[in-house]
């Protein structure tokens, strides 16, 4: 059973409050960099509007970029005077990253976003009242708006995910998880369970392994009603698949960690249906438009990664 830590968060004094009463909180919204400047400077704009009505501040955690990364972060500083940048390069990875910049940030309550998507107007206002009221909290994200193929194209509502609720199941059906680059935590829980977990050096299974471990502890886990992210796809088929692969390749070392505490594999019905789909659509992809040839690529890819993380970890999970 989870119990609720809410309240064990201390909060700054302020004279406005969120929707349940509590004081807002001091906010950090932490963005980990590894060679975004093309995407970058799209993500600081959309929270130059943001409209939260307290103390709060981006922290930049630059993790070794050899582009302009740090040169775009810093052409902010005078539109967002509580920017910083901070050099998180010491060792490579998202879960590094976070855990750098999150230790560099003043804030009660953190919000993470990766370097490449777009949180919607109102983003950390809503973030931050579901925050007060659960130690974790997840954004919902679509992924139309930013896409090569149909960008500022608007989403359709059947395509905004809430949280994670529509892939669980077929992912990792255990507890609630929400993307690492659409997700909060109160400070008091984050220092509880320890942080990211930094084995990886590429983005796979740190935001699910990151939200069990805090839901074990004893916190719970809400979704923020009306918290958007923009999620931006990797463009291009091959550069999609490599994405894909490695997030499967990193689902049986997710499940092992944590088997014993009550995780599950994919059901037969699951993957049978998943391997199923593959290979009907396989003959029809030259026919069919570029958004629906890379989707059938990168769930190729996540499938066959998920075969050969099973291989390596000698841990079946399909």
């Amino acid at each position: 059973m989870s119990i609720d830590h809410a309240e064990q968060v201390t909060y700054r004094t302020s004279t406005v409050t969120t929707s349940d009463g509590a004081p807002f909180p001091l906010v950090s919204v932490v963005i980990p960099v590894y060679n975004a400047a093309a995407t970058l400077g799209q993500q600081l704009a959309s929270l130059a509007i943001q409209d939260y009505p307290h103390d709060w501040e981006i922290v930049v955690a630059d993790n070794g970029s050899t582009d302009a990364s740090v040169l775009v972060a810093e052409a902010f500083l005078d539109s967002i005077p509580s920017l910083r940048v901070v050099d998180a390069s010491a060792r490579r990875g998202p879960g590094y990253a976070r855990n750098f910049g999150t230790r560099a940030a003043r804030g009660d309550v953190i919000l993470y976003l990766d370097a490449d998507d777009e949180a919607e107007p109102g983003y950390v206002r809503r973030m931050v009242d579901s925050a007060t009221q659960h130690g974790l909290v997840g954004a919902h994200r679509e992924t139309r708006t930013l896409q090569w193929y149909r960008a500022g194209s608007p989403p359709r509502a059947s395509e905004v995910s809430i949280g994670t609720h529509a892939i669980q199941a077929k992912t990792f059906p255990f507890l609630p998880w929400a993307f690492g680059g659409g997700c909060g935590i109160a400070r008091d829980a984050f220092e509880a369970i320890g942080g990211w977990s930094e084995v990886h050096t590429r983005a796979g299974g740190e935001d699910v392994d990151f939200c069990w471990r805090a839901q074990l502890a004893g916190y719970t886990m809400g979704f923020a009603p009306g918290a958007l992210v923009h999620y931006r796809q990797r463009a291009g088929v091959w550069t999609r698949m490599r994405q894909q692969f490695t997030y499967g390749a990193c689902a049986p070392d997710v499940y092992l960690r944590f088997r014993d505490r009550g995780a599950r594999p994919r059901s037969a019905r699951v993957v049978i249906g998943t391997v199923a789909k593959l290979v009907v659509a396989a003959p029809l992809q030259p026919w069919r438009s570029a958004e629906r040839r890379e989707a059938w690529a990168g769930a190729l890819s996540a499938q066959a990664g998920r075969v050969w993380g099973s291989v390596r970890h000698r841990c079946l999970y399909l």
